[in-house]
């Protein structure tokens, strides 16, 4: 559907405007981790997963201890006393399915808010790049499924630069430790 819409859309310009028309690309991807706050986004939520993972697999642990300890006892148990310690178990075991996609939703959901971010730096910075190339449509490289363009067409480190210039943060934080050390 998208496809058949740009090749409409790249149909009806040059004809409505009789003006050429000028294609940039951009690897959304690529641009989105290769910039400074991308990468930093992204080793925040690496340590968020990586704590997650740590109490999944605590829980994953008990409940496997818990489930060999289960199945040596009930041999010598009785019925209605292993049919309660199994329940018991499967309860567990469900708590823990919950737990686990609890916690994976809210790393998504992280995972968006950052992103999203990102997302709206990087949308200034393209059209500023559009604006100042006479650039009538943009695609991204990834999502148009762009074969192949020549590589005068391909904007991502400029606007990986751009965005690295424009946000940069590391400045800033580190006058904002200068002067609280001052104060103190």
């Amino acid at each position: 559907m998208r496809i058949s819409l740009l090749v409409l859309f790249l149909w009806i310009v040059p004809l409505s405007a009789h003006a050429t028309l000028r294609l940039g690309f951009v690897n959304m991807r690529k641009a989105m981790s290769s910039v400074d706050e991308g990468k930093r986004a992204q080793k925040a939520l690496l340590r968020e997963k990586a704590r997650f993972q740590k109490a999944l697999s605590k829980t994953q642990k008990a409940l496997q201890r818990a489930q060999k300890r289960l199945k040596k006892q009930s041999l010598v148990m009785s019925r209605k006393r292993r049919a309660r310690a199994f329940a018991r178990l499967e309860k567990k075991l469900r708590q823990y399915q919950k737990q686990r996609s609890t916690l994976t939703r809210r790393l998504a959901r992280h995972e968006t808010r950052l992103m999203r971010l990102v997302l709206a730096k990087m949308q200034r910075i393209i059209a500023a790049v559009v604006r100042e190339n006479r650039i009538t449509v943009m695609l991204d490289k990834q999502a148009n499924r762009v074969l192949f363009a020549p590589s005068s067409m391909d904007y991502t480190n400029e606007v990986i630069r751009r965005y690295n210039r424009r946000y940069k943060t590391g400045r800033r934080r580190s006058k904002r430790r200068k002067r609280r050390r001052k104060r103190r």
